[in-house]
């Protein structure tokens, strides 16, 4: 069974530069293959994905 995607990334960046984001509640939310949507909604935003610098278990996601 697949997964609804219902994660909102316009609306949880809101008007930051940036956020950080446990992975494992992105996965909860949307399913293993999130990271292709999730992608998906940065471009559109102009934003980029990237490890966290110190915790492999988090994500940043920052607006160019």
């Amino acid at each position: 069974m697949e997964k609804e995607v219902n994660f909102d990334l316009r609306n949880a960046l809101g008007q930051k530069k940036s956020i950080t984001l446990k992975v494992d509640q992105i996965e909860k939310i949307m399913g293993e293959d999130w990271l292709l949507e999730f992608s998906a909604q940065a471009q559109e935003l102009g934003a980029r994905i990237d490890p966290h610098h110190a915790d492999p278990s988090l994500i940043s996601v920052t607006r160019v």
